[in-house]
């Protein structure tokens, strides 16, 4: 029995080894890292825009980064819309069909009677109360 104990014992011991060597190679790893990191911001330092802010001067920022977030959002936002319209894509397809399809007519009238085309189409409003979720009388419908 004493021999499987003194086994044992060192098997335990041979793991606390290997456990702190491993910790110890893992902290030399972690501060290996840090020393790059700061080795290459020290170097960055000596760049351009180095250079640049020590005479008072800058880079310009590019007018297209702006436009660029803003083209993106607005495609992220028009994605959203067409994802969760309650009708689904098809019904907003036949809803902008109408509309464009309404707004002709009132083109043509407007060029027959300058006078008279103040108003827009009634179909319009009865096209766009349907896709809103209003019946005629003003009440919110509800979904189906």
């Amino acid at each position: 029995m004493g021999s499987a104990s003194t086994g044992a014992s060192h098997v335990v011991s041979q793991f606390t080894d290997t456990a702190r060597s491993t910790r110890n190679d893992l902290v030399a790893l972690g501060l290996q890292a840090l020393k790059l990191i700061n080795s290459y911001r020290a170097h960055d330092g000596h760049g351009v825009d180095a250079v640049l802010g020590r005479i008072g001067f800058r880079r310009r920022e590019s007018v297209l980064r702006p436009l660029a977030f803003f083209a993106a959002g607005a495609a992220v936002g028009g994605a959203t819309v067409l994802l969760l319209s309650p009708g689904g894509i098809k019904a907003l397809r036949e809803w902008i069909g109408e509309l464009r399809e309404a707004h002709t007519q009132a083109d043509v009238a407007t060029a027959a009677e300058p006078a008279t085309a103040a108003a827009p189409p009634a179909k319009c409003a009865e096209t766009a109360n349907g896709v809103v979720g209003i019946d005629q009388a003003g009440a919110a419908q509800r979904p189906s």
